[in-house]
């Protein structure tokens, strides 16, 4: 099951992480060293809530979460604040995600640590 996984995640990688328009985002808070902010979107993200991205804005790169998404807008967590609004931005996300997460359960089941 494991070299299953371990198949499929690299398989995944060579195709590459979606990309998405993100645009109109605003700051909802800062907490921390984090900022929310909610953007809209054209197109649904099909990547799950918790999921890693990364935001690319001009020539920055911001690592940050997915918090949640419907079919026009999507919330995320940014690691970096980047001022009260944010015109476009290009959203890349992590489809492996789930599968590393299921990985490493298994392997911790396998072990039996944790």
């Amino acid at each position: 099951m494991q070299r299953a996984l371990s198949d499929e995640i690299e398989a995944i990688k060579k195709v590459g992480s979606p990309r998405y328009l993100v645009r109109n985002g605003n700051r909802l808070r800062s907490y921390m060293q984090f900022c929310i902010y909610e953007f809209e979107v054209d197109d649904v993200v099909t990547a799950p809530d918790d999921a890693p991205i990364v935001l690319q804005v001009g020539n920055k790169s911001v690592k940050g979460s997915i918090i949640s998404s419907t079919s026009f807008s999507i919330t995320l967590e940014l690691e970096v604040n980047l001022g009260p609004s944010i015109p476009s931005a290009l959203l890349i996300t992590s489809p492996q995600y789930l599968l590393e997460r299921l990985s490493e359960s298994l392997g911790e089941l396998y072990t039996g640590s944790k």
